[in-house]
């Protein structure tokens, strides 16, 4: 991770941000224009929604990143088929949005005057912001975040403006307007980015079988950064939840931030022989002493700006500083993961859940809401080290079995094709067969 990448990290993890704080400002003027049921129709649509275009995008902004880094870091540039993937990507969303539009109100349990217009607004701009995902991401594969940072920007700038709005429908459409933003500027990078176009759209066959893969990868990696969570809302009440999430908000800060670089840096590491372990350990070093000390320093402010008591998040917050190391050190090697191997890292995911859960089941530590902090960083370890072996065996570093991490079948001579070689080609091959018989059903 050179002097490039650490400078572009830090301008995308200030634009992003920015973008956070634009949001919590924006959340404010809604609070304002119509109290707390405005902001529960907010955080129901946008979540609702979230997860259908998540579902709906089958993994292909995850699959863009690697993707795009790994023709980066060969001089080469995305292909023709990524191009009709993303045709696809686009199509399922805009025909989801239209759908979800009319059942807004539904979804958002909008009730009262100008209700229906801000969920509507809501699942309008959500949808324009998933739309740019795909390639925000290959921007970030490629090193080339600046398209994203504009984006981010422009969205901060345009969020504070509804402390000029009364009204929650006004709110909505600014949201929308928002979302409207990022579409323009994704679709002037894809433009201006060689090897970023959109095409005409594959069949949807071909975007499951495309994505699937990196959709499980994408869910799985926020599930581990955020099992703790998850975890508190199975095992406590309402209240230490909300003191779990602002006692961690430094740390994942931080953690967002080593995500950033890892991705940035994927266009130089990502197939690499050999990774540079020692810069990796004192990055993770470092980060950890931020995160660790900036969770300290900053949690009177939090406390004070949630109304909560600083000793009312306190044991989150400590727990949080000295569980940084895992968290940072989790961050920065699963991108590398998923670049190098992909079956590998679904795995070691899948285990550090499992190893999550069961800790939290097994506890308490007496420690309140803060077990499970402990519990999600007992899973972060397992994923972490699992990585690391599995990055170093497939480098030869060290061998681990007759197989190396992140292997398929279908290798020539009865070797392994590489994860990142053999799911896209057998997915590619499966495709144009179903193309050819007419789609999923033509040949039922």
């Amino acid at each position: 991770m050179d002097r490039e990448t650490v400078l572009s990290s830090g301008a995308l993890w200030g634009a992003m941000v920015a973008q956070k704080l634009a949001l919590l400002v924006f959340s404010f003027a809604l609070g304002r224009a119509g109290g707390a049921p405005a902001l529960g129709v907010m955080a129901t649509v946008l979540a609702l929604v979230w997860v259908l275009t998540t579902l709906a995008g089958m993994g292909l902004p995850d699959r863009m990143t690697f993707v795009a880094a790994a023709a980066k870091e060969e001089g080469g540039l995305p292909g023709p088929e990524e191009a009709r993937l993303h045709g696809t990507y686009w199509l399922h969303l805009c025909v989801l949005t239209l759908v979800l539009i009319p059942w807004a109100p539904e979804l958002g349990g909008a009730d009262g005057p100008g209700m229906e217009t801000l969920a509507c607004g809501l699942v309008l701009g959500a949808g324009l912001h998933g739309l740019a995902a795909p390639t925000f991401c290959a921007c970030r594969g490629m090193g080339r975040p600046a398209w994203e940072g504009v984006g981010l920007v422009l969205m901060a700038i345009a969020l504070p403006m509804g402390l000029f709005l009364d009204d929650v429908a006004s709110l909505g459409l600014l949201w929308a307007a928002t979302g409207a933003t990022q579409a323009v500027v994704a679709l002037l990078a894809a433009w201006r980015t060689p090897g970023l176009g959109i095409s005409l759209p594959a069949s949807p066959a071909r975007l499951l079988r495309a994505g699937l893969p990196y959709l499980g990868y994408g869910v799985g990696a926020w599930l581990v950064g955020n099992v703790d969570v998850l975890l508190a809302r199975v095992l406590n009440p309402a209240g230490p939840i909300g003191q779990l999430q602002v006692g961690t908000m430094a740390v994942r800060a931080v953690g967002s931030g080593a995500w950033v670089m890892a991705i940035l840096s994927l266009h130089k590491l990502g197939r690499r022989d050999s990774l540079p372990w020692r810069r990796l350990g004192l990055m993770g070093a470092g980060l950890s002493l931020v995160g660790g000390l900036g969770a300290w320093v900053v949690m009177p402010l939090l406390a004070w700006g949630h109304g909560l008591e600083p000793s009312e998040i306190t044991d989150a917050t400590r727990v949080a500083a000295l569980c940084a190391p895992t968290t940072m050190v989790t961050m920065l090697l699963l991108p590398l993961g998923g670049a190098r191997c992909l079956a590998w890292t679904l795995r070691c995911i899948g285990l550090g859940l499992v190893t999550a859960g069961t800790l939290a089941w097994l506890g308490p530590l007496h420690l309140g809401v803060a077990d499970c902090i402990v519990a999600a960083a007992g899973g972060q370890v397992v994923v972490a080290v699992g990585l690391v072996l599995g990055l170093r065996a497939k480098n030869g570093e060290v061998r681990t079995g007759a197989t190396s991490p992140g292997v398929v079948p279908g290798g020539l001579g009865g070797q392994g094709t590489s994860v990142q070689q053999g799911l896209p080609v057998q997915a590619d091959q499966a495709a144009d067969a179903l193309d050819e018989r007419g789609g999923p059903a033509g040949g039922v």
